[in-house]
């Protein structure tokens, strides 16, 4: 209850934010990482004229972490306080904001979306999110494909073991 009140203010949303984004670093480092066919995704990045990146709302814990440095994201988000919250911790990685959800502003989200492209940067969706089913597309990704004549570019990690959240994505 208390936890509830704490992330409708400021304060709360700026504590929560930071105690998470600890609790990933920690979590993040303590994995021995292995990347398959890392030159290829440094090739993509090198030659890019652009590509929107999307992966499972499941997978958003570490993406922002492995993902590589100096080639700065910006996430989808939605506006709900749920969303606010995982914006602020992943900006504490260097993942910028754009705020829009298939649920609420998508069409602002989407223009957005497609300046971030027009400028360089790298748009991220969670195509599945924000709120599911879980590792079925939504039309996000294909329209912003479509408006701004870019590909697509899907990303995975993957671990050998791992605790699971009991939300709908299963985290």
């Amino acid at each position: 209850m208390l936890l509830k009140k704490l992330k409708h203010t400021r304060v709360g949303m700026f504590g929560i934010s930071w105690l998470a984004a600890f609790v990933i670093w920690i979590l993040m480092i303590s994995i021995r990482w292995r990347r398959h066919q890392p030159e290829k995704l440094q090739q993509i990045l090198a030659d890019h004229k652009g590509f929107i990146l999307v992966f499972w709302h499941e997978r958003l814990l570490a993406m922002t972490f492995i993902w590589p440095r100096g080639h700065t994201l910006t996430a989808l988000q939605s506006t709900h306080v749920d969303g606010r919250i995982i914006a602020h911790t992943v900006n504490h990685f260097g993942v910028r904001t754009v705020w829009g959800s298939s649920s609420r502003g998508a069409a602002a989200g989407l223009r957005n979306m497609k300046r971030i492209l027009d400028k360089g940067g790298i748009p991220t969706i969670t195509p599945d999110g924000p709120r599911g089913p879980a590792r079925q597309t939504a039309m996000g990704p294909v329209a912003l494909a479509h408006l701004a004549h870019k590909p697509i570019l899907p990303v995975a990690w993957s671990v050998d073991r791992a605790w699971r959240a009991r939300s709908w994505d299963r985290l």
